[in-house]
Parts: C-alpha cells; sequence; structure tokens
C-alpha cells in the first residue's frame, strides 16, 4: 500500500486540508493562549462554529452538524457543498462558515 501513487496522493490531500484545519483553530484562539490545540475554550469554540464538525452532530445542543459529507469514486469520505453536492475543499467549506 505504501508504494500505491493513488494511497500516496490521498495521504497528501489529508495532510494538506488537517493543516488547513490546524491553521483555522490557532486563528480562533485568544490572546495569551499559549497552545489553541489543548485550550478547551478555543476547541469549544471550533466545535460551536462548525470549524469542527460531522453529520453525525445533528441535534446536539453544541455543535452544528450541518456539514455533508460522501464518499467519491475513489472511496475517499469529502465534504460537499450542501446545495449541489459538488467537492469542497476544507478552504472553501471554512470559508461558507464565514472563518476565513
Amino acid at each position: 500500500m505504501l508504494a500505491d501513487p493513488a494511497i500516496q496522493q490521498r495521504k497528501q490531500e489529508i495532510l494538506r486540508e488537517a493543516q488547513v484545519t490546524l491553521q483555522a483553530i490557532r486563528a480562533l484562539a485568544g490572546p495569551g493562549v499559549t497552545d489553541p490545540l489543548t485550550d478547551a475554550t478555543t476547541l469549544a469554540r471550533a466545535v460551536t462554529t462548525g470549524m469542527l464538525d460531522a453529520p453525525h452532530l445533528r441535534n446536539n445542543p453544541f455543535a452544528r452538524g450541518q456539514i455533508v459529507t460522501r464518499v467519491d469514486e475513489r472511496g475517499a469520505c469529502v465534504t460537499v457543498d450542501p446545495a449541489t453536492g459538488q467537492v469542497w475543499s476544507e478552504e472553501r467549506r471554512l470559508a461558507a462558515l464565514g472563518l476565513t
């Protein structure tokens, strides 16, 4: 599997998308927060804003649960535009939430 170009491509895609999310979480931190990725207030804000979201969080009083996903032709779970079904990058998803 490690030699499979499709696996390596997906791995790099996941790493790029994760870095976008991590950087967005860091940007949510208030002044004086030394590590936003372990700060409860910052992480709670990431959940309530929809930055950290999942379909199964629908009807959760603390999370949005508005993200829409589907499995694409590669078998990868991807975020899609709720209105059109078009695949969204993490940058596009965060922009749609007004978080960039």
